[in-house]
């Protein structure tokens, strides 16, 4: 026996003191052949890190020398301890129990059956608790470096974790082969289940002492994320459908090295959409995040927050002076960006989506490709086939200064506008098909700064369609009568149609410069140019209409006197209130005057010259000798 025996070491280059407290060895008499029972204690102190601990080892010690097998049967091993090192458990008590331990000499086969382990912690990082049993049968042969973990089942208990009961459980079972001569293991038929998530894979390592390399399959079967999201106190947000987002399912191949971690030929399904490509790290070191992913029909529908009363578009006869009711206060709060997260993010990731269906839409053949490299952010690509035409798009935000930076470009061919309006701002006010290009650039982190520093420069190209808020030709008739003191034309759909408007701009701190706007519609022409202020929301435009056709309805001969005149309209105020004026007094009152000055000049040139028609000689005639007639005539009113 040994008693109350102290060792101590002490390793002067690494500042590390080991001391071995109180050991003892009790053990019966040494006989070959025959099983000695033994039991061995001690206690150890560590002081980097410092720790305190408690072993107690016991069984029954057999040697048979005639086969050369060391046995030990009934093997346990106690440890517990504590510590207050931060890595460490602030407490620990772990067990060891088997049913035999066999050792062969010569060949260096071992086995070891039946073996339980059970381990407490508490106050392990931020868990309160941790439970841990594993069982599992051990063979191998040492002397050739390879072992097999048989039947290996594991439970875990942890406490302290943001779940619904603050504990998770896992359940694990499955083989490992250990080769360590080749620096290659297997882990075999594995199976972890946590409520409701359960995952299956067999692995191969190789390397595993100069940088392992993991490969092989990998699958989640299929639960309810619903579920999930109780466990884990998380509230999915109300959908339209109750079944969005109850079915999910993964698999795909591990790729695992010391530079990379990917999940290759992924294949998700969620609910009844499917999903293919490669997810993971890229690059460890620089946690380069990759993913890829595309999918031929994706339903956006059901996933969408459940639809209340849709919101009408403003109607363009509720505000017979503008474009809208009346004056919306908007908020110019904070654009609160999680910039510390931007600026460590390193991610690849492209998505490809054949048929998206997205409201009533259908969007086809939608590709975005995105790039964040420490603060700076590109949509690289963003194309999709919407709203009958087709949108490319990039974009970028760089917050890697003091105030985020911002740029935006479009090319947009043959789009549906309204449709697009309505989807994107729940407004109808515009009509028809156009062309769209654009390209801004701002800075800030408030919707005023945003407005205030826009830059950039833009062209459009619209056909076939109208503008809701006002009617220019009714505008003009409405003028028209007021001047005469007729009776004002009866209200109008406030709706302006046109065959084509283009026009260019550019934008400089805010402010929109529009020179070369040219407007067609069967009834009139229209040139303008102005600027619109962005930030303060104020429009300042001037415009010239003409009148060219005529024969084309009510509305068109009611404007005959205004045909080929160039008619003044500006438009100033507010987006909300805009005010629209017409300069048509001036205009009716210059054309009176070349009317009359005209028809007089003719009068006195047949009078002088001679050459009037003899069956113009009456209205000749009535023209010198009244005169005031003769005006009243000349009015074209």
């Amino acid at each position: 026996d040994i008693q109350n025996s102290q060792i101590r070491y002490r390793d002067a280059i690494n500042g590390q003191d080991i001391t071995l407290n109180n050991l003892n060895l009790f053990a019966e008499e040494l006989h070959l052949d025959r099983p000695v029972d033994f039991r061995l204690t001690t206690g150890v102190q560590l002081t980097e890190p410092a720790l305190h601990s408690d072993i107690q080892l016991s069984g029954s010690l057999l040697f048979d020398i005639t086969n050369g097998i060391l046995s030990i049967h009934r093997p346990n091993l106690i440890l517990s301890g504590k510590s207050d090192a931060p890595t460490l458990p602030k407490t620990f008590e772990s067990k060891l129990d088997g049913e035999s331990f066999q050792l062969a000499i010569e060949s260096g086969e071992l086995a070891a059956r039946k073996l339980v382990l059970t381990a407490k912690a508490t106050e392990l990082a931020n868990l309160t608790y941790v439970d841990l049993d594993l069982s599992t049968e051990v063979e191998g042969n040492f002397q050739a470096g390879q072992y097999a973990l048989c039947d290996l089942q594991v439970r875990n208990r942890l406490r302290g974790l943001p779940t619904r009961t603050g504990e998770l459980e896992t359940k694990a079972e499955g083989n490992i082969r250990l080769d360590l001569t080749a620096g290659t293991a297997s882990l075999l038929n594995w199976r972890i289940h946590s409520e409701p998530v359960t995952l299956t894979t067999s692995l191969n390592i190789s390397h595993l002492f100069d940088g392992p390399h993991i490969q092989g399959p990998m699958a989640i079967a299929e639960f309810n994320p619903r579920t999930l999201a109780e466990v884990m106190q998380y509230t999915v947000p109300e959908m339209q459908d109750v079944n969005a987002l109850t079915r999910f399912a993964l698999n795909g191949q591990l790729d695992i090295t010391p530079e990379r971690a990917m999940l290759r030929e992924v294949v998700i399904q969620l609910d009844d959409h499917r999903l293919e490509g490669e997810v993971g790290l890229a690059d460890i070191t620089s946690q380069h995040l990759q993913v890829s992913l595309s999918t031929d029909v994706l339903d956006a529908n059901p996933y969408l927050p459940p639809e209340a009363e849709k919101t009408k578009p403003a109607t363009a006869t509720a505000a017979p002076r503008g474009f809208g009711g009346s004056q919306v206060e908007r908020a110019d709060d904070p654009i609160d960006l999680p910039v510390e997260m931007l600026r460590t993010l390193n991610a690849d990731a492209r998505l490809q989506i054949n048929h998206l269906k997205f409201k009533e839409h259908d969007l086809r053949n939608l590709v975005l490709v995105f790039k964040a490299r420490n603060g700076d952010l590109s949509l690289e690509q963003f194309d999709i086939n919407a709203f009958e035409g087709q949108i490319k798009s990039k974009g970028r935000l760089d917050v890697r200064g003091d105030t985020p930076a911002w740029r935006f470009e479009l090319d947009s061919r043959s789009i549906a506008l309204q449709p697009l309006l309505m989807a994107v701002m729940n407004e109808d006010r515009l009509l028809g098909k156009g062309n769209l290009n654009l390209n801004i650039n701002t800075v800030g982190n408030r919707p005023s700064a945003l407005k205030s520093s826009l830059n950039g420069n833009l062209g459009f190209e619209l056909r076939d369609g109208a503008i809701k808020g006002f009617n220019i030709a009714y505008a003009l008739r409405k003028a028209q009568a007021q001047l005469k003191g007729q009776q004002e034309p009866p209200p109008e759909q406030l709706q302006t149609d046109f065959t084509a408007i283009t026009g260019t701009a550019t934008i400089r701190n805010g402010v929109l410069d529009n020179q070369d706007l040219q407007g067609a519609s069967p009834l009139l022409r229209v040139e303008g140019a102005g600027t619109v202020d962005i930030a303060r929301e104020r429009l300042d435009y001037r415009a010239h209409v003409m009148v060219v056709d005529t024969t084309t309805g009510q509305e068109g001969r009611a404007l005959e006197e205004l045909r080929q005149i160039p008619i003044p309209v500006r438009i100033t105020g507010s987006f909300q209130q805009p005010q629209i004026g017409i300069d048509l007094e001036n205009i009716l009152k210059d054309r009176v005057q070349q009317e009359i000055k005209r028809r007089v000049t003719e009068a006195l040139e047949k009078r002088l010259l001679g050459n009037q028609p003899e069956d113009n000689g009456n209205e000749a005639n009535e023209a010198m000798s009244d005169p005031i007639e003769q005006l009243r005539r000349l009015l074209p009113f």
